[in-house]
């Protein structure tokens, strides 16, 4: 049990030439009485209104989570469906990726839909927000439930916590332990440690702290106890797959070789962070992290294992490769009820400082320093919950800046203690609310509609409608089945690769998109689809407005098969979309039927007037019929809608050659190389355009480079022209 007085500054003053014991008195309050020794009627009086804000910031978690059509990242939607395919496949009951705690947990409530996921979860996270509450009483730190609001309320905390994550459900073992641990409750809190590795392997590290502690009061039978989890992981292992051994064999004698993302820097977390806790709790946080150093109070579950927490997760994204880390900053969230525990530290030695004035230079000299490091290194934004970009953010440097001026005159007005107590009373107000409304805003429901989802969404949108989803469908992106509310694990739905593909039915439907279906499980490449293939029938595509993913929607025909009429049928089970029109009308123009393509492109235009494809084949229709001005015209209205359209540069660079426009063809072949450096069929076409203006050498080395990258057709001016 640590007194009041750990977290308030108790040297001698130079100002007044007191003695270290006399400072301490003044500073020091009487602690505030535990609740736990209060009367029942009183206690429940005390504690009501905790649980109150706690289950309002529940209904909050449930309701975005539920309004949100999206989840973090894919790893959501992937670990719902491993949990739903383990009533059949036990693997996913003991899987390293799934880590098995989630799996367990879910196994039977899952089976009620998606819908659960977020109502569960939220549920967790919220607990995990009580027990920072109840871990403060047990510090005596004033304000406890700013505690678990300093938790609830941090942005990435709020955005994974309700989500199909394992970080919330290790940040609430964590959480729970130190609340036990504080309560010399040591047999659940050994039993709870114990599930630390089944919900974030990594953190087995921390149980060595865990251990410290037990020692260090005595507590030597419980020790064993502590590895009771992984235990039962490896003899659920023993039973499924006959290997004992199979977290080892898993890690440490698996995943021996380079780490598939890459290693990142050693600043990667520490220049991130911020954005991770968000600014208000970042500004009490670093004053509660120097104060407790400055005091000498490094305890050790919560401020060193946050430390050492840190200092693995670093470790791991910079220099092992054990487990592949790929440096997310979600994978710190594990940490963040020790931040918020922290925080309110930070939070607490403030408002000794306003309330008695003592210390109030150095208090003065914390408070300025969150200011000069968010000037200096957090002053940006930050996109897609990773990237820094130079873009300045409206909230970080104003709401630190804020929130220290309002110290710094608190801790410079009079001493009059009627005023003291009503500006810690009023920063105690702001404080939450500016974090409630800075979250809000920063991590709305839909935040994380990024350009892929929104396309996978919209392509599981069209099909859902339609009669084909009774067919066999190849598909590898999980989020198609998410979006649909679809049960991936019914046989009809398999993986796409070559093997499977070979298998295909007549009316199979294949989803080919540029994320999974060529790489991990996926071998498939778009020309296979594509190249001289009477047996496959595009339905519709969805490409993103900046071209960064793209959808192809297929149907395995008989090769003879009128393509025009399965089109005609698959349009008037989804009179309202656009996509599969602008389909049909690049039908038409195979048949040469060019007017009916033109009528179905303007209604397409009309239904959709932002789809740049559809300008872009309007543009093919009038190049094909040989109206290249037209053509031209088309193809930058598309370009227009999407700047980085590389087909639409690709056919104007194709009418300016056969212009003899030679010059006008390279600048818009040299967009299209900038863009996509792999691009074969625009070096193919540069060397066209240099072997006409007489370059050889420039000719050369772009046909070269379009034959190294597919372009077969190079091969035969390379050995007409190039030595």
């Amino acid at each position: 049990m640590l007194p009041n007085s750990v977290w308030v500054m108790a040297k001698k003053s130079k100002t007044h030439n007191k003695t270290k014991t006399e400072v301490q008195a003044k500073l020091t309050r009487p602690a505030p009485t535990r609740l736990e020794s209060l009367p029942l009627h009183q206690y429940y009086s005390q504690i009501k209104w905790a649980l109150v804000a706690l289950a309002a910031v529940y209904v909050l978690y449930v309701l975005w989570g539920l309004l949100s059509p999206y989840t973090w990242d894919d790893d959501c939607p992937n670990r719902y469906y491993h949990t739903l395919e383990a009533w059949t496949n036990p693997n996913h009951l003991i899987s390293m990726w799934n880590r098995p705690l989630w799996v367990w947990l879910f196994f039977f409530p899952a089976k009620l839909g998606t819908f659960i996921v977020p109502i569960i979860m939220s549920f967790i996270s919220v607990l995990a927000g009580f027990y920072c509450y109840k871990s403060a009483i047990k510090l005596d730190l004033k304000y406890p439930l700013l505690a678990g609001v300093f938790l609830l309320l941090q942005p990435y905390f709020m955005g994974v916590g309700r989500d199909a994550m394992t970080e919330p459900l290790a940040a609430c073992i964590i959480v729970a332990g130190v609340y036990l641990y504080l309560s010399k409750r040591y047999l659940p809190f050994v039993l709870i440690g114990s599930l630390l590795p089944l919900a974030r392997a990594e953190l087995v590290i921390l149980l060595g702290l865990w251990a410290v502690g037990l020692i260090i009061h005595k507590q030597w039978k419980y020790i064993p106890l502590l590895g009771l989890g992984v235990l039962l992981w490896s003899l659920l292992a023993l039973v499924i797959k006959g290997d004992f051994f199979y977290i080892l064999n898993e890690t440490l004698f698996k995943e021996t070789g380079e780490n598939r993302y890459g290693n990142s820097e050693f600043t990667t977390y520490l220049s991130r962070y911020f954005y991770v806790i968000g600014p208000v709790v970042f500004y009490y946080f670093i004053i509660g992290l120097l104060a407790s150093i400055k005091l000498k109070r490094i305890d050790l579950m919560v401020f060193t294992q946050f430390v050492v927490g840190f200092a693995i997760y670093t470790l791991f994204a910079w220099k092992i490769n054990l487990g592949h880390s790929a440096a997310f900053l979600r994978n710190l969230i594990p940490l963040s009820p020790l931040v918020a525990i922290i925080a309110l530290v930070g939070f607490n030695y403030l408002i000794d400082v306003i309330q008695t004035k003592e210390q109030r230079v150095l208090a003065s000299v914390l408070a300025i320093l969150p200011m000069v490091l968010t000037a200096v290194f957090f002053r940006n934004k930050i996109a897609s919950h990773h990237k820094i970009v130079e873009m300045f953010d409206p909230f970080n440097l104003p709401i630190v800046l804020g929130l220290g001026l309002l110290t710094l005159a608190l801790l410079y007005i009079p001493n009059k203690v009627k005023f003291a107590s009503f500006g810690v009373k009023a920063l105690a107000i702001v404080s939450p609310l500016l974090l409630m409304s800075h979250t809000l805003i920063t991590e709305p429901p839909a935040m994380n509609s990024t350009a892929e989802r929104i396309a996978i969404k919209r392509t599981s949108d069209i099909l859902t409608q339609t009669s084909k989803m009774d067919r066999d469908i190849y598909c590898n992106h999980t989020f198609f089945y998410w979006a649909g509310a679809i049960d991936k694990t019914k046989e009809q739905f398999k993986v796409l690769n070559t093997k499977n593909l070979s298998d295909a039915k007549i009316g199979s439907i294949v989803i080919w998109e540029t994320h999974y279906s060529n790489r991990l499980e996926g071998d498939v490449q778009l020309a296979s689809l594509t190249t001289n293939r009477q047996d496959y029938l595009e339905l519709y595509r969805v490409i993103d407005k900046k071209n960064s993913f793209q959808v192809y929607v297929f149907e395995k025909i008989n090769s003879g098969a009128n393509r025009l009429s399965l089109m005609n049928d698959f349009i008037a089970e989804v009179p309202g979309a656009s996509e599969p029109i602008v389909r049909r009308a690049v039908q038409y123009v195979n048949e040469n039927r060019v007017s009916d393509a033109l009528e179905d492109l303007n209604f397409a235009i009309s239904v959709d007037p932002e789809n740049a494809m559809t300008y872009y084949e309007k543009g093919n229709l009038y190049q094909r019929v040989s109206n290249n001005e037209e053509a031209l015209k088309w193809y930058d209205k598309a370009i227009e809608q999407n700047k980085k359209l590389i087909a639409a540069y690709t056919s104007k660079a194709i009418v300016f050659y056969q212009q003899a426009q030679y010059q006008e063809s390279i600048t818009q072949l040299n967009i299209c190389v900038k863009e996509s450096p792999g691009y074969g069929l625009a070096y193919y076409y540069l060397g066209l355009n240099y072997l006409a203006l007489d370059q050889k050498q420039n000719a050369c080395n772009n046909l070269s480079k379009a034959q190294q990258l597919g372009q077969q057709e190079a091969k035969d001016l390379i050995a007409k022209h190039c030595k």
